[in-house]
C-alpha cells in the first residue's frame, strides 16, 4: 500500500503587530546648535476589537530614556496614546540613531530615533588668520572625521539581536569610551550608573543600591565579566568584546562589595 501523503506543517502565527497602528515607525529630529536634549512623541492607535497592553519599553542605550502613559499601558479597542522617548546629545555630534523596542501583549514593535546634531560652533571657523598673510578663515570646513554618519539600519539590527551592541557604533561614546583608564568608584559612575542609576531605567535594570540578596566577589566578577545567560546586560571583560580589563573589573568588584547594599 501507498503511504499516506503527509500534510504539510502550518505556518506559525505572526504576532498581530497590525493591531496598534503606529503614526510612524520611524522619526527625525534636527538639533539646533547647543541644544542638549532631542524630543520624539510616537502614538498608538488600537485597531483590534481585543484590548491591547503595553508591557515594557525597553531602550538600545542608556542616553535614550521613554515613557508611555501607564506602566503597564492598556489600550481598549480604538484608544490612542502618546509614547515619548528623549536622546541625552552630550558628548555627541554628527548623525546617530537609537532603537526603541515596544513590547506588548500581541508582540513587539520597533521604533527608529534618528538625530542629526551640527558640529559645535567653535568646529566651523579656522583660528584667526594673520592679517600680514592675506589668508580668509574656512568657513565650511570638512564635517569632523570622529563623527561618521552612522548605518542606523545595522544599528537598530545589532541593537535588538547583540547584547553587545552598547559597545559598538555611536553607542561606544556612551557606555566604552568613558570607561578607558577608569578604577573603582569613577568606572561604576562612567561605565555602571549610566543605566542602573538613571532616574528612568528599564524596567529589568536593577537599582544595585537597594539589593535584596547577598552579593559575593564571586556575584560581582560573574556579572561584570561574562553577564548571565538570558539576560540583556553586556559582559564588560575584553575577552567578551566589552571595554575592561582584569585590574578595572577587580577593581569594580571591591567597590561595589563595600559599596552597594547587600540584604539578607
Amino acid at each position: 500500500m501507498l503511504a499516506a501523503a503527509q500534510q504539510p506543517a502550518a505556518p506559525p502565527i505572526a504576532p498581530r503587530s497590525d493591531f496598534l497602528a503606529w503614526d510612524a515607525d520611524s522619526k527625525n529630529f534636527d538639533a539646533k546648535p547647543g541644544e542638549l536634549t532631542a524630543r520624539f512623541i510616537f502614538y498608538a492607535t488600537n485597531t483590534s476589537p481585543d484590548t491591547v497592553v503595553v508591557t515594557n519599553l525597553q531602550r538600545s542605550c542608556g542616553c535614550t530614556e521613554a515613557t508611555m502613559p501607564a506602566h503597564p499601558w492598556t489600550l481598549a479597542p480604538g484608544a490612542t496614546g502618546p509614547i515619548r522617548a528623549t536622546i541625552d546629545l552630550r558628548g555627541k555630534a554628527g548623525n546617530i540613531s537609537k532603537l526603541l523596542t515596544v513590547q506588548s501583549t500581541i508582540g513587539s514593535k520597533g521604533l527608529s530615533l534618528n538625530v542629526e546634531i551640527p558640529p559645535s560652533p567653535s568646529a566651523n571657523l579656522n583660528p584667526t588668520p594673520n592679517p600680514n598673510l592675506n589668508l580668509t578663515p574656512n568657513l565650511n570646513p570638512p564635517s569632523p572625521t570622529n563623527s561618521p554618519n552612522m548605518d542606523r539600519k545595522s544599528n537598530q539590527q545589532a541593537a535588538s539581536l547583540d547584547r553587545q551592541a552598547v559597545f559598538k557604533g555611536d553607542c561606544a561614546a556612551c557606555h566604552a569610551e568613558p570607561t578607558v583608564g577608569k578604577m573603582g568608584h569613577e568606572l561604576y559612575q562612567s561605565g555602571c550608573g549610566i543605566c542602573h542609576d538613571a532616574e528612568h531605567r528599564a524596567e529589568m535594570v536593577p537599582d544595585l543600591h537597594t539589593l535584596k540578596h547577598p552579593a559575593t566577589a564571586e556575584y560581582w566578577t560573574q556579572w561584570i565579566t561574562a553577564s548571565k545567560p538570558r539576560s540583556m546586560m553586556p559582559a564588560f571583560a575584553k575577552a567578551h568584546d566589552g571595554p575592561l580589563n582584569e585590574q578595572q573589573i577587580a577593581s569594580l568588584v571591591d567597590y561595589l562589595i563595600h559599596a552597594m547594599s547587600k540584604g539578607s
